[in-house]
């Protein structure tokens, strides 16, 4: 089976190296790698085409159409891939020496299977504690609400997908963010055949450089696009009269940006899930409907007070909290004794200390 792996860069020359040894170090070795760069003005593409000349398994592709950023190249990537299996890897990430033959196994187990999900761990090499962190749903979640409530989330290289059903769907490449999470949820939509694997995380994604060189725009506009396609009079009765006139203030304050975003907006998705979902209940799209409306109207409207019952949402930097779950002692000492047994450069990434 072979699995394409598809990589969007931007000015990555100090650590796409790196990413590109992970992938070259796999057990696994029926893979191609595609690597999309999206104008890169540093040294990225001439590191990308060095691997290229030595290993005809790289392959490098530049972003030939507008709009730029990762979706874009990530649907280029997938245009061209040959491989039955596609991973996502961002081009900071870090590749375990087993990903792709542990993955290859349980998709072969598994082969009814649409997407299949794996957890991924996240480092922060600068923080003092908690450097290792795990996004992905717990045993017995439901992935749909989790995404739309934000908790319990999956990393873009989470997902392992079969390529015909991947083609069907493609990322929204005139989303600003989330378009990870937007493609996710139209997947639970169109395809009952999901699987969730509870292994030992496989692939390193740098959080200390969540803010360099990732392939993203500014969220401001967006949030006026999802106000827009949110504060229609119909949502009126489930917000209540003061949520609704406060996404009513926000988009009337912001209306050239939601007039040149709104047709794109993630917010047509959340509406045809609350549509369409068969699992969520009355109280569930309310309680959907009224988190999202409170936050995006009380992000954009820059409100000094935030309600008690939204401030467990939001973090310091008035961003959306996300569940991250503390990596366990057993499960860091059981990656680092596997990372070790593989001989593998990226045992460098474990701290020691965390493992006493």
């Amino acid at each position: 089976m072979k699995i394409s792996i598809i990589i969007p860069s931007f000015n990555r020359e100090n650590l796409i190296s790196e990413t590109l040894d992970s992938v070259l170090a796999q057990s696994y070795q029926n893979w191609e790698c595609l690597v999309v760069d999206d104008g890169s003005t540093d040294g990225s593409v001439k590191i990308v085409k060095r691997f290229a000349q030595k290993d005809k398994r790289f392959k490098f592709f530049q972003r030939n159409r507008n709009p730029k950023g990762a979706p874009t190249c990530r649907n280029i990537g997938i245009e061209n891939a040959e491989g039955e299996y596609v991973v996502f890897l961002d081009s900071d990430d870090l590749m375990a020496p087993w990903c792709l033959e542990e993955r290859n196994k349980e998709v072969t187990k598994n082969q009814v299977g649409d997407m299949y999900l794996f957890p991924t761990i996240s480092f922060n090499s600068n923080a003092s504690e908690n450097k290792y962190q795990i996004i992905f749903p717990k045993e017995g979640d439901d992935l749909l609400m989790n995404l739309l409530t934000f908790k319990g989330l999956f990393q873009t290289s989470s997902s392992t997908w079969s390529l015909p059903f991947l083609k069907t769907l493609l990322f929204d490449e005139n989303l600003p963010c989330w378009q990870d999470s937007e493609l996710h949820i139209r997947a639970l939509l169109a395809s009952e055949n999901i699987k969730v694997f509870h292994t030992l995380p496989d692939i390193f994604i740098r959080k200390e450089n969540n803010s360099g060189n990732r392939i993203s725009n500014t969220l401001s506009s967006d949030f006026a696009a999802i106000l827009h396609n949110y504060a229609y009079p119909k949502n009126k009765e489930a917000l209540g009269v003061e949520r609704f006139e406060i996404l009513r203030q926000s988009v009337k304050r912001n209306i050239s940006t939601v007039i040149e975003r709104a047709p794109n907006s993630l917010m047509i998705c959340f509406a045809k899930v609350i549509k369409q979902s068969k699992t969520l209940n009355f109280l569930d799209k309310v309680k959907v409907l009224s988190y999202l409306g409170l936050y995006f109207a009380f992000r954009l409207a820059n409100l000094p007070n935030i309600p008690f019952r939204l401030r467990a949402l939001i973090n310091d930097r008035g961003e959306l909290k996300i569940d991250e779950v503390s990596l366990s002692k057993a499960d860091l000492s059981k990656i680092y004794s596997k990372l070790k047994m593989n001989n593998s450069p990226l045992i460098d990434l474990i701290d020691l200390h965390a493992l006493t």
